[in-house]
């Protein structure tokens, strides 16, 4: 409440400020007031259009919406206007890759690398993608390179490239209060039962999360659980989904040209 009270006082002096609106934006959905934070982005885009943050946050609000469409369109336009924005790139990248536009991802993925090369999030995705393209040992490879790093018990990228048994093994490891996360490893790791039983508390969900669960193959074997379902009514996400899934429907992933 205090950063939307900041926010609306400086747009009380400045009611044309841009960025002030795309702040307004992610305060509200930070609150999951969802339909006044697009009102809030939408702002910012009119007064304007050139503003790269605002269209990059504004895109990502719409992939959240289950719009994937209006999203891509919007994190395109953050590329072009700020093409040296490791964090627009890496997000555009993630977008596609979710799309199922993975080869696409991977040259973002390459860039955002290429101006911020210790950023883990990147190298995570870009393992995710190539896996789905049947490049597995490069995939792999990426993915024990961040296991060695160490810097956090890295089980997603493990299991979704199809090392489940390394990923089993960093299970115990991993804070119990931890919901969100350790509900993803436990279903990446193929310990389905075990991530349902963890589904309880979207309270620690973030904007990513929710992405992810509109989107992300390794979902779609539970998304007709009725758990799996309470918890996107929870998050306030069920419509978004029954969205996501019909452009998904509509939109087949660019399909594996043969494994490693």
């Amino acid at each position: 409440e205090q950063r939307l009270a900041e926010v609306r006082a400086v747009l009380a002096i400045d009611p044309d400020m841009a960025e002030a609106y795309s702040t307004l934006g992610q305060a509200l959905d930070s609150q999951w007031r969802r339909d006044e934070a697009g009102q809030a982005y939408r702002r910012a885009t009119e007064l304007n259009p050139n503003y790269a943050t605002g269209r990059h946050w504004y895109g990502m609000h719409l992939a959240e919406r289950g719009l994937m469409d209006e999203a891509l369109a919007e994190l395109k336009a953050a590329c072009d206007l700020d093409p040296f924005s490791f964090i627009i790139l890496d997000n555009y990248g993630w977008l596609l890759n979710l799309a199922g536009r993975r080869s696409e991802a991977l040259q973002l993925f390459d860039r955002a690398a290429a101006l911020n090369p210790g950023f883990d999030q990147t190298a995570r995705v870009k393992a995710a993608a190539l896996a789905a393209l049947g490049r597995r040992t490069e995939a792999e490879a990426i993915a024990r390179q961040l296991k060695n790093n160490q810097r956090e018990l890295d089980v997603w990228t493990l299991g979704t490239v199809g090392l489940q048994a390394e990923a089993k093994a960093l299970l115990d490891r991993m804070d119990p209060r931890d919901v969100s996360n350790r509900f993803q490893a436990l279903l990446s790791a193929g310990e389905r039962d075990a991530a349902m039983d963890a589904l309880t508390d979207p309270s620690g969900a973030s904007k990513g999360d929710s992405i992810d669960l509109l989107y992300h193959p390794i979902f779609d074997p539970i998304r007709n659980d009725p758990r799996f379902i309470r918890y996107l009514a929870v998050l306030g996400i069920a419509e978004a989904h029954a969205r996501a899934q019909a452009w998904r429907r509509a939109n087949p992933p660019e399909e594996a040209r043969g494994g490693q």
